[in-house]
């Protein structure tokens, strides 16, 4: 019987020891899981910044390329089809919208008033203020009568509209209006933005609220 007790006593050592093993294996499994896991996360998480740095630079490129001409300039620049005196009202509504984050937002109304510059009289300055969602804005700009072309900044007033969106910064809209149209037809073009925070560009299209007549 001592035997029959020494036999038992061992195997149920040997199932206590294959029990702390496989709750080991478990363990060590679990940790392992864990620890790959948390690699592949990290990946995923660089990859996303190396992206985010990439599209950045690449706003940023495209910005300095098209800022290497002057509003003055750009503006002044005639297309190889050349184009004709386009007519631009002294003082009206304008409605349109910008593309941003893969949407449109509205620019809801803002005002433009026009008038000749007195040292190029090809050039008409533009003034304007308005709001969006973002916040309110005055409007600075140039507007060339034969091009068709148009710049202007849109600085945006602190402390209005989205505390989040509205740092206070300009974005700046560069457009002409559309080949073999009036002006009411609308201008469309790029606008750009580079803040300490931010570097983007998209796509904008403007038009005056009410018919126009030349």
């Amino acid at each position: 019987s001592s035997s029959s007790r020494s036999y038992g006593d061992s195997h149920d050592d040997d199932k206590d020891s294959c029990d702390l093993d496989e709750l080991g294996c478990r363990v060590l499994l679990g940790f392992s899981v864990g620890i790959i896991m948390m690699f592949i996360g990290l990946g995923c998480a660089q990859s996303s910044r190396n992206r985010s740095y990439s599209n950045y630079q690449l706003a940023s490129t495209r910005h300095m390329q098209e800022m290497a001409q002057t509003s003055r300039e750009w503006v002044g620049q005639e297309d190889a089809a050349g184009s004709t005196r386009v007519f631009f009202p002294r003082e009206t509504e304008w409605r349109g919208y910008y593309q941003q984050y893969g949407q449109d937002h509205q620019l809801f109304s803002f005002e433009i008033e026009a008038r000749q510059d007195l040292s190029e009289s090809r050039f008409l300055v533009l003034n304007g203020k308005g709001f969006d969602n973002v916040g309110n804005y005055i409007i600075s700009g140039l507007f060339h009568q034969r091009t068709g072309r148009l710049v202007w900044t849109k600085q945006y007033q602190p402390n209005t509209g989205d505390p989040l969106e509205n740092l206070g910064h300009a974005v700046e809209y560069r457009g002409r209006t559309v080949a073999g149209a009036g002006l009411e037809a609308g201008i469309r073009g790029r606008w750009y933005v580079k803040t300490h925070l931010y570097v983007g560009e998209g796509l904008f299209h403007v038009w005056p609220a009410s018919s126009l007549e030349a």
